[in-house]
């Protein structure tokens, strides 16, 4: 008997201790996972440091000031240039006639402002002859004019009016070319008057403003480097014809970069 009771508190204190252990068991928290992101270890460092973005000092599209085919391409992308070199050409063929044009027209007002200021011998003789041809041609287209009316006035019927005012048409004609020559006999031996020298003048200045405007745009035939530096872009191909003010080539100085 007493046996079987030592067993059954031995079963019982198990039983406790089982129990025991069970309920501390129930009251742990179970564990929950965390997100977690490791970040970098501790760097020091010194001073500030600022946004920014570096170019070049300058940057240009270059152009032609006048338009044209080119016939002159001899730069490529990522090439180095100095300034003055040429970088593109247009076809300056008819840039050159309008500077011939131009400056003919001009040594032509000149000698002929000269020729106005100073009474030369032979400019006085030729003078005279070219009267001498109007007086004769006022005399004739007189005769005729009043042979023409002295029939009409005797045979009103032989002769129309028509012919009449071609008469007087031919008279009024050489009576004008006659003044002329007067006139230009006057200036040959005096000069000419103030006033046509100041028109002459005014001639010469007008056309020796576009003589320099002739040559300038001869010149801007050629597209030349502005400055030293890179060429990072060409817009065009050679034989292009290109108008004024049409983007050709891009160039950066690269020699100073500015913050």
């Amino acid at each position: 008997m007493t046996r079987v009771c030592g067993i059954a508190a031995v079963t019982m204190l198990v039983a406790a201790l089982l129990s025991a252990c069970e309920q501390e068991v129930a009251e742990v928290d179970p564990i929950r996972p965390v997100r977690a992101v490791q970040i970098g270890g501790e760097v020091i460092q010194h001073g500030d440091s600022l946004p920014g973005r570096a170019k070049a000092t300058q940057e240009v599209n270059l152009s032609f000031r006048v338009s044209g085919p080119l016939i002159a391409l001899p730069i490529n992308i990522g090439d180095v240039v100095e300034e003055g070199d040429l970088l593109a050409r247009i076809d300056s063929r008819d840039f050159e006639v309008s500077l011939r044009n131009v400056d003919g027209q001009l040594h032509r007002a000149r000698s002929e402002l000269e020729a106005m200021r100073i009474a030369r011998p032979e400019d006085i003789q030729r003078a005279k002859a070219g009267m001498n041809e109007a007086e004769a041609a006022v005399r004739l287209a007189q005769q005729n004019l009043s042979r023409v009316k002295g029939i009409q006035e005797q045979d009103p019927g032989a002769v129309s009016q028509s012919m009449v005012d071609l008469a007087e048409a031919e008279k009024s004609a050489a009576d004008a070319q006659l003044s002329s020559a007067r006139e230009e006999l006057r200036i040959a031996e005096v000069g000419a008057r103030p006033e046509d020298i100041a028109a002459k003048d005014a001639e010469i200045d007008s056309l020796d403003a576009s003589v320099q405007s002739a040559r300038d745009e001869l010149d801007y035939t050629y597209l030349r480097a502005p400055f030293d530096g890179t060429i990072v872009a060409k817009y065009v191909e050679n034989f292009e014809d290109v108008r004024a003010k049409q983007a050709i080539l891009r160039l950066l100085d690269t020699s100073r970069i500015e913050m």
